[in-house]
């Protein structure tokens, strides 16, 4: 299951902020926000993005 929470773990862990994250997948901060939050979702787009940004597999932003 995907979990916001463990993406931001990743983010804390590698120090990369919001603002960094949200310009490279291309919406706002605030969406960012968010969706790291489980106010919203991701959309696949912006997973594969995120993967990308921080160069993981799609599977390593699941947990069991």
């Amino acid at each position: 299951k995907f979990s916001p929470e463990h993406l931001k773990s990743i983010l804390a862990a590698r120090e990369i902020t919001q603002k960094k994250l949200s310009l490279y997948i291309n919406i706002s901060e605030c969406a960012l926000n968010a969706k790291l939050n489980g106010r919203r979702r991701f959309t696949v787009d912006e997973l594969a993005s995120v993967c990308t940004y921080l160069k993981i597999t799609p599977s390593e932003l699941f947990t069991d």
